[in-house]
């Protein structure tokens, strides 16, 4: 019934106030992500109050399977870092990062209520990509900074960007405008097939002009798993195709190489091989230390982890009996993140918070995978969606600690409450 009443209502003409309201800020979250410094803070704070005054007097949310698998793995990630605060110690303000996802909670309620549509929530993925690209090229070109999304002060508006968090924030917008983009092309919608193609360039070329490498790992995967879920619906040849054209296109603007993305290429070739020599002071080189300090803590914790206390004495030992070079176990050394999700969650969180981890993202992939009829194409299309976000996100965690920033947290979440709560509706529920 529920699935039913809220399908009919996802495609009648005229929206409710609250419906333009909410399809606005959902759309508007990805569409000004990246349009100024901390813009996913902005918008995702006014859909935390839009969710707070918004469920005031509705029906309550009818919690079937999905909903409570999805809530329940937002939960259970902010549960273990309480646990860890509370057996292993720490600042409060760690419990910031992972609280994030219990704000998106109400969120993913109310859109639920009046859940975004289609038409007008992949313009917000579109824009928004060309958006992050525009401001990289302008940062860079205009503005003459060494990488886009870099903090500085030539104004209020190119304030509080990371250029590493930012450059995989608009790869995965670029990401997925090319997953809309394939959809248009099932649709022989080519128009706007190749709307998305320019902005998913677009939005490969703000993580490329970022310099942030760790950005590029998770594309060969996602375009894998694109060539494989329409594998059915489009030829290899047009897959093939089009794939070389994005490619190509994006190594040819590269080429202009303004943010020094080929030396940084090469910067992080020579630190391997500098590192097997046994220099570690290289930025490659640190990452190596902190992933290698990472298993030596989880190795003494194993189960519950060391904790951020914890895993800061743990560091000072190691460095005491030299396992890392004397310039590296120093200021900033200590309480740095592994620079790796996955061995950052072991070495605080032990193998329980591995777990938690890998459920927010095994279980969306679950529920966006999950073989449910649906007579609308869009609902494939924000499958895709979802599972883009989700493999990107992943690629991210094996060189960053993504989700040990706001940025991060707030992405990943709300946009997974958003393209959740807009195929949701359009499925036929058991």
């Amino acid at each position: 019934m529920y699935a039913s009443s809220l399908e009919q209502n996802n495609h009648v003409s005229a929206l409710s106030k609250k419906d333009i309201v909410m399809n606005g800020l959902a759309l508007a979250f990805p569409m000004f992500c990246l349009a100024i410094g901390k813009g996913y803070d902005i918008f995702s704070f006014l859909l935390y109050i839009a969710a707070l005054i918004g469920l005031i007097g509705i029906k309550k949310t009818p919690w079937t399977r999905d909903i409570k698998l999805l809530c329940g793995c937002f939960a259970l990630y902010f549960i273990t870092f309480v646990f860890s605060l509370i057996f292993k110690g720490g600042k409060g303000s760690y419990l910031d990062w992972s609280s994030r996802f219990i704000y998106a909670i109400p969120v993913l309620c109310l859109l639920l209520r009046y859940p975004p549509k289609f038409k007008y929530l992949q313009w917000g993925f579109i824009i928004g990509a060309i958006i992050a690209g525009t401001v990289a090229l302008i940062q860079v070109f205009h503005f003459g900074m060494g990488r886009a999304y870099t903090n500085t002060t030539n104004g209020w508006y190119l304030k509080n960007y990371m250029p590493i968090q930012s450059g995989d924030m608009a790869m995965t917008l670029g990401l997925i405008s090319l997953t809309l983009g394939i959809h248009h092309a099932k649709q022989h919608k080519y128009t706007y097939a190749i709307i998305a193609l320019l902005a998913t360039v677009m939005g490969v070329l703000g993580s490329l002009l970022s310099g942030s490498r760790g950005g590029w790992v998770c594309v060969p995967f996602v375009l894998l798993y694109l060539g494989w879920a329409n594998r059915h619906h489009l030829k290899l040849k047009t897959l093939v195709i089009s794939f070389m054209i994005l490619g190509i296109t994006t190594v040819a603007i590269s080429k202009i190489d303004p943010a020094g993305i080929y030396e940084r290429v090469e910067q992080a070739v020579s630190n391997v091989q500098d590192y097997h020599h046994g220099d570690e002071n290289t930025s490659v080189g640190i990452r190596f230390a902190l992933w290698k300090s990472a298993i030596y803590t989880f190795e003494d914790s194993p189960i519950f982890g060391a904790g951020y206390p914890g895993r800061v004495l743990s560091r000072e030992q190691q460095a005491k009996e030299g396992l890392f070079p004397e310039k590296i176990g120093k200021e900033g050394f200590f309480t740095a993140h592994a620079h790796n999700q996955y061995l950052e969650a072991l070495s605080v969180r032990g193998l329980i918070g591995l777990a938690v981890l890998m459920l927010l993202f095994l279980v969306p992939a679950y529920l966006f995978l999950s073989k449910k009829k649906s007579a609308f194409s869009e609902v494939m299309a924000l499958d895709q969606c979802g599972m883009t976000l989700i493999i990107s996100v992943m690629g991210y965690g094996l060189t960053q600690a993504f989700f040990n920033m706001n940025s991060g947290v707030v992405f990943y979440s709300i946009m997974m409450v958003i393209i959740f709560s807009a195929q949701y509706p359009l499925k036929e529920h058991k």
